[in-house]
C-alpha cells in the first residue's frame, strides 16, 4: 500500500523537528520564555539586511502590528487582493479600516496592476501585496504606483520567504513586510510570524508595541509545541490499516482541540481570536530558527519539484516560469476540480485547495468582511479551477509521478 500524499499537516517537519517538539513539550519552563525570539529576529535582520524585525505569535499578528502603527481611522481604506486568506482582510478590519478588494492577474495569481490602480481612492492609505505561492509580484511597478499616490506598501511574504526579485529578497521593497511560519508555509513553527521594516519611525513603534503584548497562553502554546510530533505520526501511516487509524486519530485530536485549525471559526465572520497579538513563544521561535537553517535546501527542492511537474504536465495552465519563484505549492488550473479532489482522496492523495473561494477558507461570511465576489471575477475563476500540488521536502520523483499519473487518468489536461 502506498503511503498517503499530503499538502498540509506540517509538510516541512523532519526527524529533528519531531525530536525538538517532544523535548520542548517536556520542558514547560521553556515554552514561552527564552532566547529564541531574539535569535529569529536577528536571522531576519541579517538575511534581509533590514534594521528592524520583530516576532509575534502569528503572521496575522505581525500584519496587525504594522497596521496598528499607521494611525488608521474609520473610513480609511487598505487595498488587498482577492484569492487570499481571510486572515489578511481581517487584520485590516481589526485595525479599524476598510479592506478594498482588487482582482488578480489570471496567470500569476498576484494582484492585477490595472485593478490596483482602479481601486485607489482618496481614502486609500495602504496596499498589501501578496506574493502568491512564492511567485514574486512586480514590485517595481507596484511601488511606483503606490508612492505616486502616497500609499503605504506592505508586502505579504507568507508564501515568499527566500524569494528574490531583481537580486533583492522579498520583504525589502515595501515600506514594511510580514512573514508567517504557519504549519504549511515556507518554514514552519506551527504558528509564528515576523514584521520587518527599514523605516526608523515605524521600527521604533513596532518595538514599543511588541513589548506591551502579553505572552501566549500556556495551553495554547502546549498545543502548538506538540503539533509537529502528532502530525508526523499521522503523516507516517503507510498501510491501509494504519492510514485509517491515522485518520481516526486526527479527527479525535481535532475534536478535543488538541490539534487546532489554522483559521478559527470566529475568523470566518471577521472575529478576532483570543490568542491574537501575543509575543512569540520561545519554543515556537526555536522551531522556526532551526528550520531557517534549512531554508535554501527546502526552496531548492521546491523549485526542482515544480519544474518536474511542469515537464510532466506540459500544456496545462500554471504560473509562469520564474527562476526566483519558490512555488510553495505548484498551482494548476483544471475544469473538474471538485471531482478530482474526491477521486484523489480515495487514493490517499490529498491535493491542496489554496484558495477554494475568493476569500478562503470555506465558510467565510463575505458580508462580514465586505467582499463581493462579482468585484473580482478572475479570483473567482481561479478559486473554481486552481489545484495545488505539493512541492515540500517529502515529495520526490516517485510521488510526482504518482500524482501526475492520477491526474492524467482522471481529467482532461488542456
Amino acid at each position: 500500500m502506498e503511503k498517503p500524499i499530503f499538502t498540509s499537516l506540517s509538510p516541512n517537519v523532519e526527524g529533528d523537528d519531531i525530536l525538538r517538539s517532544l523535548i520542548y513539550f517536556c520542558m514547560p519552563w521553556k515554552w514561552r520564555t527564552g532566547s529564541y525570539p531574539a535569535k529569529i529576529e536577528e536571522e531576519f535582520r541579517v538575511r534581509l539586511g533590514v534594521p528592524f524585525a520583530y516576532s509575534f505569535e502569528s503572521g496575522r499578528s505581525a500584519l496587525c502590528a504594522i497596521l496598528n502603527q499607521l494611525g488608521l481611522r474609520s473610513g480609511d481604506e487598505v487595498i488587498v487582493q482577492a484569492f487570499t486568506c481571510v486572515a489578511v482582510p481581517n487584520a485590516v478590519l481589526w485595525a479599524g479600516a476598510k479592506p478594498v478588494y482588487a482582482d488578480i492577474d489570471a496567470r500569476t495569481f498576484n494582484i492585477s496592476l490595472g485593478e490596483f490602480e482602479k481601486k485607489i481612492m482618496p481614502h486609500t492609505r495602504a496596499v498589501i501585496i501578496q506574493h502568491t505561492f512564492g511567485f514574486p509580484a512586480d514590485m517595481q511597478k507596484i511601488i511606483a504606483i503606490a508612492h505616486a499616490h502616497n500609499i503605504f506598501v506592505i508586502e505579504d511574504c507568507a508564501h515568499a520567504l527566500g524569494v528574490f526579485y531583481q537580486g533583492r529578497p522579498m520583504g525589502t521593497f515595501g515600506d514594511a513586510a510580514f512573514f508567517s511560519f504557519g504549519r504549511d508555509k515556507v518554514l514552519s513553527s506551527v504558528f509564528g510570524g515576523v514584521a520587518v521594516t527599514r523605516d526608523e519611525a515605524l521600527g521604533g513603534k513596532l518595538a514599543s508595541f511588541q513589548k506591551t503584548l502579553p505572552k501566549a497562553n500556556l495551553s495554547w502554546a502546549a498545543k502548538q509545541i506538540i503539533h509537529p510530533a502528532l502530525t508526523a505520526f499521522i503523516r507516517s501511516t503507510h498501510c491501509k490499516c494504519a492510514g485509517k487509524i491515522g485518520k481516526i486519530f486526527l479527527k479525535f485530536l481535532l475534536g478535543l482541540r488538541i490539534i487546532t485549525k489554522a483559521v478559527m471559526p470566529e475568523e470566518r465572520k471577521g472575529g478576532q481570536p483570543r490568542w491574537i497579538l501575543r509575543q512569540m513563544p520561545n519554543a515556537l521561535a526555536a522551531f522556526a530558527y532551526y528550520q531557517m537553517q534549512k531554508l535554501e535546501r527546502f526552496n531548492s527542492h521546491r523549485r526542482k519539484i515544480a519544474l518536474r511537474y511542469r515537464e510532466l504536465l506540459a500544456g496545462i495552465l500554471a504560473q509562469p516560469l520564474n527562476p526566483d519563484a519558490i512555488y510553495l505549492r505548484y498551482a494548476i488550473r483544471l475544469p473538474n476540480k471538485e471531482n478530482i479532489f474526491l477521486k484523489a482522496k480515495k487514493r490517499d492523495i490529498f491535493l491542496g485547495d489554496w484558495y477554494g473561494q475568493g476569500v478562503a477558507p470555506a465558510g467565510v461570511d463575505y458580508r462580514a468582511i465586505g467582499y463581493d465576489p462579482a468585484s473580482c471575477p478572475e479570483a473567482e475563476k481561479a478559486a473554481r479551477k486552481v489545484i495545488n500540488l505539493p512541492t515540500d521536502i517529502h515529495i520526490g520523483e516517485k510521488e510526482v509521478e504518482r500524482i501526475v499519473k492520477f491526474l492524467r487518468n482522471n481529467t482532461e489536461l488542456v
